[in-house]
């Protein structure tokens, strides 16, 4: 299966030279390896941050993600990523720590249950 990326704002110049967009994806039930690829080069031919926003359901917020990208590269699905964290306490006992969702059980890794994720992507 694969994520689906929604354009919720198409990019806009704000000044000269940066534009800024909002995207929302939904995630399919296998998390692969280094996370989520994303393809914004219909949009951008650069990116200089990827800022992650809210989800559409307040228990899904549990979740936080991070963006993998090189500022220098052209953006494309193999060098721009979308990495998921999580509360996890396999042993039931304590605080959960915030954990790459990779180290965890292979079935935790469906993240299709998530609502859709909201992040803004700001470039040129």
């Amino acid at each position: 299966m694969t994520t689906t990326l929604t354009t919720i704002i198409q990019p806009a110049n704000m000044v000269p030279g940066l534009k800024v967009a909002v995207y929302s994806i939904a995630f399919d039930t296998v998390y692969p390896t280094g996370g989520e690829a994303i393809d914004l080069s219909a949009d951008f031919t650069k990116i200089y941050a990827i800022v992650p926003g809210g989800n559409d359901t307040l228990a899904d917020n549990g979740y936080k993600f991070t963006a993998l990208f090189t500022h220098t590269a052209t953006p494309s699905a193999s060098n721009t990523l979308l990495t998921c964290w999580v509360n996890y306490d396999p042993g039931g006992g304590g605080a959960a720590d915030r954990v790459d969702i990779e180290a965890i059980a292979t079935g935790i890794k469906d993240l299709s249950a998530i609502g859709a994720f909201c992040f803004m992507v700001f470039g040129k």
